[in-house]
Parts: C-alpha cells; sequence; structure tokens
C-alpha cells in the first residue's frame, strides 16, 4: 500500500501574511489621517512606526519560512513571497526618497538668506502653542546650508513692493500655500495662463480672512507674509516666511520655509522655494510685460 505523504503547512508562511496584512492599514490609515489634519505628527509617526516593524517581522517571518519549505517541503511559499514582496513594496516609497536626495543634508530650515533669515512672528506662536522646538541655527548648519543648497539666492524685481507681492500671492495660492497675513492690496491678483499651465492643477489654497497689512511700503522697509504648506502625500506641515524689501525702485525677496516635524526634510523645502521662485520669476516677467511703465 503507498504511502500518501502529507506536506505540513509553514506556520512562519502564515504569521508572515497575517503581520503584512496589519501593516498596510496602520501605514494608510496613518497617512490618510495626518493628510486630513486628524492626527498629530507624532502620532502619525507611531502608527508609521508600528506599520513599518509589521512589515520587517513579515519579512523575517517569510524567511523562516523558506527554510520550513527547503528542509520538509512545507506549504506556504505563495504566501511567504507574496507577503515579502509586499513588505518590500511598503518600504520602496522611502528607499526611493532615500536614494534620490542622497546625500540627505541634516537641516530642514533653509532661506535665500542664511546670514538674515526672515522671522517667524504668526507662525512662531503656533509652533509654541505645538510645543514644537525650533532646530539649531548655528555655524554648523550655515555651512550645511551653503555646501547644500548654494542655488538658494534673493531675488531682485524691477517692480514695487506691492506690484511683487500680487505676484507672490498668485504664486502662492496657486501652490496651494495658506498665507496667515496677505495683504488686502495683493488679493485680486491672478496667475497668468502660461503660469497656470505650469502648476498642472495644483490645489489651491483655501481663503484667508486674517487682518491684512495695509500700511503702504516705504523705501527701505520691509513686507513680511508668512504660511504653511503640505507635502503631496502625508501632507507634512512646513511653514514659510517671504521678505519683501524696497530697494531704491526695486524689490528684494527673501523667503525661508522650514519643517514644522523633524530634523530631516530630503531637500523638500529648498525644492518648494526653487519651484516657487522659478513660477515668480515667470509671473513677474508676465506682470512687466502686460503692466508697462
Amino acid at each position: 500500500m503507498p504511502i500518501k505523504f502529507r506536506r505540513p503547512k509553514s506556520l512562519a508562511a502564515v504569521l508572515s501574511f497575517k503581520l503584512v496584512s496589519f501593516a498596510i492599514p496602520f501605514l494608510l490609515i496613518g497617512i490618510v489621517l495626518h493628510r486630513i489634519e486628524y492626527i498629530s505628527g507624532k502620532v502619525f509617526f507611531a502608527l508609521l512606526g508600528v506599520g513599518f516593524l509589521l512589515a520587517i517581522l513579515a519579512i523575517i517571518c517569510g524567511l523562516i519560512a523558506y527554510v520550513s519549505l527547503w528542509r520538509v517541503a512545507a506549504k506556504g511559499g505563495v504566501k511567504a513571497t507574496l507577503s515579502i514582496l509586499i513588505a518590500f513594496l511598503l518600504f520602496s516609497p522611502i528607499a526611493f526618497t532615500i536614494w534620490q536626495n542622497y546625500p540627505i543634508p541634516r537641516i530642514s530650515d533653509v532661506s535665500t538668506d542664511i546670514k538674515n533669515r526672515p522671522e517667524y512672528v504668526k507662525i512662531a506662536k503656533i509652533r509654541q502653542a505645538e510645543e514644537f522646538q525650533p532646530p539649531k541655527w548655528g555655524k554648523e548648519q550655515i555651512e550645511i546650508h551653503k555646501a547644500s543648497y548654494p542655488e538658494l539666492r534673493p531675488r531682485f524685481y524691477d517692480i514695487s513692493v506691492e506690484e511683487t507681492a500680487k505676484a507672490i500671492l498668485a504664486v502662492s495660492k496657486a501652490r496651494g500655500w495658506k498665507l496667515y497675513n496677505p495683504p488686502s492690496f495683493a488679493r485680486e491678483k491672478e496667475l497668468d495662463d502660461t503660469t497656470t499651465s505650469l502648476l498642472n492643477n495644483v490645489q489651491t489654497a483655501s481663503e484667508n480672512d486674517d487682518e491684512a497689512l495695509d500700511q503702504p511700503i516705504e523705501e527701505g522697509e520691509e513686507l513680511m507674509i508668512e504660511g504653511t504648506w503640505k507635502s503631496l502625500v502625508a501632507g507634512f506641515k512646513n511653514d514659510v516666511a517671504i521678505r519683501l524689501i524696497d530697494e531704491n525702485e526695486r524689490t528684494r525677496v527673501d523667503i525661508r520655509s522650514s519643517a514644522r516635524l523633524g530634523r530631516l526634510d530630503f531637500k523638500a523645502n529648498a525644492k518648494e522655494i526653487q519651484n516657487f521662485l522659478t513660477l515668480l520669476d515667470k509671473q513677474v516677467l508676465n506682470f512687466s510685460h502686460t503692466n508697462p511703465e
């Protein structure tokens, strides 16, 4: 009578699949809730940590399952393989971001003027209320900034502060920035068609009802505009301060952008400043052409 061999089921393969199945909702729910501002950044990082820990354990269990498959021809090869692939897929966005931005500067506060950065006023109060400790800014951070972002420079435009502010408001609205104190004289400026097409339907910012800054700008005086923008996927908040200075019939523009949470930003703030200034250049150029003296 022939002996029928029954292949045992690999418990490690089953556990691996269950672990990665739990990891997915932890990560997705965390991203969604943080994006809609239902949970804080600290809670979000906690959910990410649990999700990625489950993914790591799923990979380990999957590898253990392979051993049992090899030794006793156990069942579960498909589940183990699928679990490992899904777990690696969960890590792929972070791995790609690190690869794309390597080396990653150890600063998350960047500016076009590193010697005299635009200061936060309203945002400073928000950060204080959220018990956010601003990152250290000293000689070491300045040297890292110089080496990592030499392209971040002030802009100088041959138009008035008021006209520049209108262009800034238009671009910031199209980029999805929420401004806390936009000057009322700049609120009606709209983007030209050329700049709008470059934005690829980026979500517009919500209307701001804060008190306007209506004081006339004299030569040498400053106009400060503060705001916040979010990262595309997880909705990480980054604060911005824009300083406009009237310099003898031209306007100097400096922008500072910094992460609300964390010491690393994977170059996100520098890229946002560069993208913003590129669009601002186009908007100011169009403004100059359509409003000749």
